[in-house]
Order: structure tokens, then C-alpha cells, then sequence
């Protein structure tokens, strides 16, 4: 029996094995390609919002340490700015009374509850609405 030198395969039945191989390799990298960069744009998008909530809540603290109830009788002082446009936001400033009684004794006058909150239109900047001072 005789033999030849390429170990009895044809060369020209194996090109196009090694060819369809390769393609379905090339396509599947492409799409764990895509999945990085699908799941890399939303990461950066959660980081923005993050980053945008974290800023607002740490003005929005400051206005209720500042100035406290009198953000229910002048709700102009209810606003912050956020970079990098320096937007300013208008907050809706809700205020409650609350009911207090001690051993069944309820309280004259209560201090109020003053909680602050994102305008709606505000939501694509923030990715949803945040609030302040809630209980």
C-alpha cells in the first residue's frame, strides 16, 4: 500500500473546513463584542444617573439644614444647580403637619415635615424622581 505525502487527505477538502471554521469564530466574537459594548453603555448610563442623584441629594440636604420650615412659607429658596450646564432645577417643596402625642397628650405645634423632591420634567436627568427629608 502506498501512501502519499499528506497523509492520504486531499489539501483542497480541508481549506474549506478551515475556512467555515473560521468564520463561525469570527461571528462569535463579534457577538460577544457587541454584548461587552451593550452592556458597557449601560453601566456608564446607571454611573451618570448616580452621579447626577448623588449631587442633587446633597444640595437638597443643605437647603433643609439651612433653612428648614421655611421652605414651606417661601419655596423660591427651593432650588438647585447641577454642572457641568449649570441647570438649575426648581423643587417642589411638600410640607405635613404631623400628629404628635406623648402618653396620649398630643403636641400644640408640632414642627412641620418638609420633604423635596425633583420636578417630573426632571426625571431624563436623573432617571426618575428623588426626594428628600421623606419619612
Amino acid at each position: 500500500m502506498s501512501r502519499s505525502s499528506d497523509g492520504g487527505l486531499r489539501p483542497a477538502r480541508q481549506r474549506g473546513d478551515i475556512l467555515v471554521e473560521s468564520l463561525i469564530g469570527v461571528v462569535l466574537m463579534s457577538i460577544i463584542g457587541l454584548g461587552m459594548v451593550a452592556v458597557t453603555s449601560r453601566v456608564e448610563v446607571s454611573h451618570r444617573y448616580s452621579n447626577a442623584q448623588g449631587l442633587a441629594v446633597g444640595q437638597m440636604r443643605n437647603l433643609l439644614q439651612q433653612y428648614g420650615n421655611e421652605l414651606c412659607s417661601d419655596s423660591s429658596l427651593a432650588v438647585i444647580t447641577l454642572p457641568p450646564n449649570d441647570q438649575v432645577f426648581n423643587l417642589q417643596v411638600t410640607c405635613a403637619t404631623p400628629t404628635i402625642s406623648v402618653k396620649g397628650v398630643a403636641l400644640e405645634s408640632p414642627p412641620d415635615t418638609v420633604t423635596l423632591s425633583t420636578p417630573d420634567e426632571a426625571s431624563d436627568y436623573f432617571g426618575g424622581v428623588v426626594k428628600v427629608g421623606e419619612n
